[in-house]
This record gives structure tokens, C-alpha cells and sequence, in this order.
């Protein structure tokens, strides 16, 4: 038993040296201007002077020839199609492409936008919109249309998200939502201590929820209420700040943030009630330029793009894997859900009315089991040979998590 005992604190020692971890440089698309990252119909898109794929996080970048240079805007559709808008440098015409495998794309319609730019995609029931910078969106459903936003006039659209929860615009006056399918707006600016313009740099969409990166640290929106709250805890050392681009996707929040030395940090966010916790080692570059757009989670992995003038080398990719659970400092959970291991494998309890699914991971990241959750308490049988160090996440349908190390 003392042997035991002696492991297990070896085991859960080194794993907490080892939280920290380098970012990944990896392999660049094969463009020369700096891409922006999209996730659609499980894979990561590269958006630049052309269009690329991969399926491996950042890695064997596949360009899609069909697509003709300079796509604009990427989202996915109804039954795991993806609809891609481009427009040529001075063209006021965009093309629309259309994929069903997500390689293979074909040109479906096309569309004068006289003096409008694209911005953005996304799309609502069963149209597609598309945003320009100009403040007018064009949809296309049964037929196409085109809905100026009054509100946004005068102001540059910089961002747009669009879902069936929500409509967001990104603008140089601020924040423009809508919660009835863009037919009416409102300026809903998160709290800052600047004036004026620009008090966001980033926005995303998080389970329907939309959540902004502003000078106070991240923010998210509650559609019902018209009110902004602070999303996540932030330690004594990391005092709520600027944030400069945030990447969101289930069950993972992303926030990259300046550190005195001008350096940049990685934050993330474990769940609903948690404290923002660092993430990897710094970006390794002395003055990295963070674009907002270029960065992104896909399938776990943050994918992001940096450059620093000051070392050009550096310039790049670069990935950094979330699912590796030697990241993952064993914690007591506040929620109703309770862990413990067997001498078969897990138990997990949760509340009688609810539901979920637990996945198990190797230290590398792996996923080793994944299972259903029934009401009330849930016997799993682990295999013989994952015996050792393993990585437990567990979530409900009504949105608890837990994260933890465990040893079996």
C-alpha cells in the first residue's frame, strides 16, 4: 500500500510539472497572404489567397483547387454541406461554392454586390447570409435578398457571426445584436473601461451563447435579459484584461492575452464555473502580432497564426493540443457529479434526472472509451491495459462538467 501510495503521488507530480507545454509550430498553408481558421463539418479551413484544408489540426494542408482565389467567407449548412463566398480584390461580384464532402466544390450561383465586401458567413433555419462590411446582409433561401442593417450605417463591419440563437456584427461603433433574424438591431457594447469606439477585438459563439473579448477580459451576452456578465474567474496574478482574440468550442473556452513583457499568453476556461487558468508556454516570439481571425479550435486543438517582424522565422502556424490531459491539475468539482474508480474501472454518479457522456483519454490525448451516462449511478468497465494515469472528462445535458486525473 505504501508503494502505492508512493506512485501515485510520483505519478501526479510529474504531471503537474509537466502542465506546462510549447505550442506546435506546424505546417503553413500554401498561401502568401496570413490565413484566417474556420472550423466546418469536422475539419479546419484555411482562408487567405486561396482555400485549404486539413483534418489534422494544422498539419498536411490539402488546397482546394476548385475554389477560385480570394474566398471571403466559409460556413457550414443544413445536412453537413459548406457553402464558400468569393470575391476578387475590386470585384463587386461574389461566387458561391457549395460542398457536400468538403473537397469537392462546386460553383451553385453568383451575385453583384455593387459596392459591398464581404465579411462574414453563417446561416439561420435553412438561408445562409452572408455580411458585408458596409452593414448589409444578403440571405439566400428561396430566393435572394437583401437587408440593410440602419443601425450599423456609417460604421465598418469587422466581424459577423450568425446563428439560429443570434445575429452579431463586430463594428467600429460597437456591437450590434439581433435576436429576431436581423430584423430588428441594437447596440449592446460589454462593459469597458475605454470610450468610444473598437471595445472589442473579438467575438464567438459558445452553445448559442455569444461571448466578446474586451480590455476587462471576456464577456458573454444573455439574449433574454440584453445584459453582459464576466465569463470565468481570473486569478490574483492575471487580473481581468485585454484580451486580444478568443476561440470557442465545446467543452473548450480559449483567451489570448499580453503579458507585461509583451509576450502572449494562452487562457482556458474548464467550465461554467471555473477560474481562467494559463495554458501552455508563452507564444515563442518576442512581439507576436495576434489576429483574431486566425485562430480557432478544431477538435480539440487551438490552431492559430502569429507573425513578429522582429524574427520573421518564427512566423507561423502553430497548434497546441487541449485534449492532452498532462494539462488537466486534479480538482474537486463543484457540481452534483461525483467520480471514483473501481477495481474494474469508473463510477461516475449524477444527479437522478440527468443524463451525459463521459470519455476517457490517454496522457497523449487519445481517446481510450467513451460512454453514455445513465441517471443516478454508472458503473464503466475500463480494459486491463489502460491501467495507469488517464484523463476523465464528463459532461450532463444540462451543461455540468468535470475534468480530472485520475489513477486506476
Amino acid at each position: 500500500m505504501k508503494i502505492l501510495l508512493q506512485t501515485t503521488l510520483l505519478v501526479f507530480s510529474a504531471l503537474t510539472l509537466a502542465a506546462q507545454r510549447p505550442w506546435l509550430k506546424v505546417e503553413r498553408p500554401p498561401f502568401k497572404e496570413a490565413p484566417s481558421f474556420i472550423t466546418a463539418g469536422g475539419a479546419l479551413y484555411a482562408l487567405a489567397d486561396g482555400l485549404a484544408i486539413t483534418y489534422r489540426h494544422g498539419e498536411s494542408w490539402m488546397q482546394i483547387d476548385s475554389i477560385r482565389s480570394h474566398p471571403k467567407a466559409l460556413t457550414e449548412f443544413i445536412n453537413g454541406s459548406t457553402v464558400c463566398f468569393t470575391q476578387e480584390p475590386g470585384s463587386s461580384v461574389v461566387h458561391t461554392f457549395y460542398s457536400i464532402s468538403g473537397t469537392n466544390f462546386s460553383e451553385s450561383d453568383s451575385l453583384d454586390l455593387n459596392t459591398h465586401h464581404v465579411v462574414g458567413a453563417g446561416w439561420s433555419g435553412n438561408t445562409v447570409y452572408i455580411a458585408t462590411a458596409e452593414g448589409v446582409l444578403y440571405s439566400w433561401g428561396t430566393t435572394i435578398d437583401s437587408l440593410i442593417v440602419p443601425a450599423v450605417q456609417g460604421a465598418t463591419v469587422r466581424q459577423a457571426l450568425i446563428s439560429n440563437e443570434l445575429f452579431c456584427l463586430m463594428t467600429t461603433a460597437g456591437l450590434f445584436v439581433s435576436t429576431d433574424t436581423a430584423t430588428s438591431w441594437a447596440l449592446k457594447n460589454p462593459p469597458s473601461k475605454l470610450d468610444g469606439l473598437d471595445i472589442s477585438t473579438d467575438v464567438a459563439l459558445y452553445q448559442g451563447a455569444l461571448l466578446a473579448s474586451t480590455d476587462q477580459g471576456v464577456f458573454v451576452y444573455d439574449a433574454k435579459s440584453g445584459e453582459w456578465s464576466a465569463k470565468g474567474l481570473w486569478q490574483a496574478e492575471a487580473a481581468a484584461g485585454r484580451v486580444l482574440a478568443i476561440a470557442a468550442e465545446p467543452p473548450y473556452i480559449v483567451a489570448l492575452r499580453p503579458t507585461p513583457s509583451g509576450r502572449v499568453q494562452m487562457y482556458r476556461l474548464e467550465h461554467a464555473d471555473s477560474t481562467w487558468i494559463p495554458t501552455a508556454y508563452e507564444v515563442p516570439m518576442p512581439h507576436p502580432a495576434v489576429y483574431a481571425s486566425a485562430c480557432s479550435i478544431d477538435a480539440g486543438w487551438v490552431v492559430a497564426y502569429f507573425s513578429d517582424e522582429t524574427t520573421p522565422d518564427s512566423t507561423g502556424v502553430y497548434a497546441y493540443n487541449l485534449n492532452d490531459m498532462s494539462d488537466v491539475q486534479v480538482q474537486d468539482s463543484k457540481s452534483d457529479i461525483q467520480l471514483k474508480t473501481t477495481k474494474t474501472g469508473l463510477q461516475v454518479s449524477t444527479p437522478i434526472n440527468q443524463q451525459g457522456m463521459v470519455t476517457v483519454h490517454a496522457l497523449n490525448g487519445a481517446e481510450v472509451l467513451r460512454a453514455m451516462l445513465s441517471p443516478g449511478f454508472t458503473d464503466i468497465t475500463l480494459p486491463d491495459h489502460l491501467r495507469g494515469p488517464l484523463g476523465v472528462y464528463i459532461r450532463t445535458d444540462s451543461g455540468q462538467e468535470v475534468r480530472s486525473l485520475i489513477l486506476w
